[in-house]
């Protein structure tokens, strides 16, 4: 007994009722991965999920004066790193924004997440030089 092979019996399934099983997790499995792919463009077929950040396309956030609802609207931007921005603002000045890649002196935001974001952002620089409307 000490050599004994475990198989399909051990489980208390017979072979054919564990094929069974097998069968239909992996048919799971295939279902969830179709689902996943077929859902790349989630916002155009259910355009009112998240229209907060649809509508970010449409309009110029600046960092230095935005409020936490506003932030939260570009992507990859949530409470928290809103809030953080926001604490960075009040901490170093209204002003403390003055190009894109002064976001990435907050904890979580780097040079992906500006670059994501960058057509919708204003700075106080950009105003001096031409207006973006």
């Amino acid at each position: 007994m000490a050599n004994r092979m475990h198989t399909y019996l051990d489980v208390g399934l017979s072979k054919p009722n564990l094929c069974a099983v097998i069968a239909i997790v992996g048919a799971a499995w295939i279902g969830i991965a179709a689902v996943g792919l077929s859902d790349r463009c989630w916002f155009e077929k259910y355009p009112n999920a998240d229209a907060a950040k649809v509508r970010a396309a449409r309009e110029f956030i600046d960092p230095n004066t935005a409020a936490a609802a506003a932030l939260q609207r570009l992507s990859g931007i949530g409470p928290t790193r809103a809030e953080a921005i926001i604490a960075y603002r009040q901490q170093h000045g209204v002003g403390a924004f003055d190009v894109p890649a002064d976001l990435e002196k907050i904890h979580g935001i780097g040079p992906k997440t500006v670059k994501k974001n960058r057509e919708y952002l204003i700075f106080p620089s950009e105003r001096k030089e031409s207006p973006r409307q």
